[in-house]
């Protein structure tokens, strides 16, 4: 059983907003910041869910 909680997902936020943050500087693969992109928001909006 997979359990997260409200730190799970600030975490997962932060973690894949400041992996975007780096991978656009370094001009990296678009799609794959997209996809980074996505899953911080996702993270961000479950984590004020949880709020």
């Amino acid at each position: 059983m997979l359990v997260a909680d409200k730190k799970d997902y600030r975490r997962g936020y932060k973690k894949h907003y400041q992996l975007y943050k780096r991978l656009r500087e370094e001009n990296s693969n678009v799609n794959s910041r997209r996809l980074l992109l996505v899953y911080s928001v996702e993270c961000g909006l479950k984590y004020m869910l949880f709020r």
